[in-house]
């Protein structure tokens, strides 16, 4: 009877992790490329949802899957239940970190962190997404020239200090990281004023 009771209880809590999942949203009709990249985003690339679509559907090797209106951190309860479906094979770029970084700055006001809390929830969504199968996991450094206009000095620090943790982050420091590649977006992005919105946070249209 305990060994039946464990089986059950066992079928149970499989049953729910496989309800919990979410399929990632399908790429664009005309995206019909065999390569396929899953990005997780925010509002910062929910912006350039059309062009990230049109830079994809132009490249004949590769299709999107772009999941960027349901969450905002890595934590973001809708990306947890999609980062399972990854399909395997696929590129995955988890687009995200600077409302993950917001939350624990003295401005937040609910649903508050601290940057441990931020670190444990962007390595359980990379170890996500890798034991789904996630041949290369990109994770971009957080834009410092717009945390500090947008934040001022303690959100600019706040966002240094989670980039040099990035930019430790490997198979070195964790087996979960052995498909991560950091791409360094905040040294691209440095001093492009020219490249936000008038918040001084999200992109304009170049």
């Amino acid at each position: 009877m305990r060994l039946r009771a464990l089986a059950a209880a066992a079928l149970a809590l499989a049953a729910a992790a496989l309800a919990a999942c979410e399929p990632i949203e399908g790429p664009d009709p005309a995206d019909t490329g065999d390569q396929l990249a899953v990005v997780f985003g925010d509002s910062l690339s929910f912006t350039s949802w059309d062009e990230s679509t049109a830079l994809y559907v132009a490249d004949l090797d590769w299709q999107v899957s772009l999941n960027h209106d349901l969450g905002y951190r890595f934590d973001s309860p809708r990306w947890v239940a999609r980062y399972p479906s990854v399909p395997a094979g696929s590129t995955v770029i988890l687009a995200l970190g600077t409302n993950d970084i917001a939350s624990t700055l003295s401005t937040c006001w609910t649903d508050c962190q601290t940057a441990a809390d931020i670190k444990a929830d962007a390595r359980h969504a990379i170890a996500a997404v890798t034991a789904a199968g996630a041949a290369r996991v990109v994770v971009p450094t957080v834009n410092e020239t717009s945390a500090g206009l947008s934040g001022g000095p303690e959100r600019l620090w706040a966002t240094v200090a989670w980039n040099d943790w990035l930019a430790r982050a490997d198979v070195s420091t964790h087996p979960d990281y052995r498909a991560l590649d950091v791409v360094d977006w905040s040294a691209v992005a440095e001093g492009r004023t020219d490249w936000l919105g008038p918040d001084q946070l999200h992109h304009n249209a170049a």
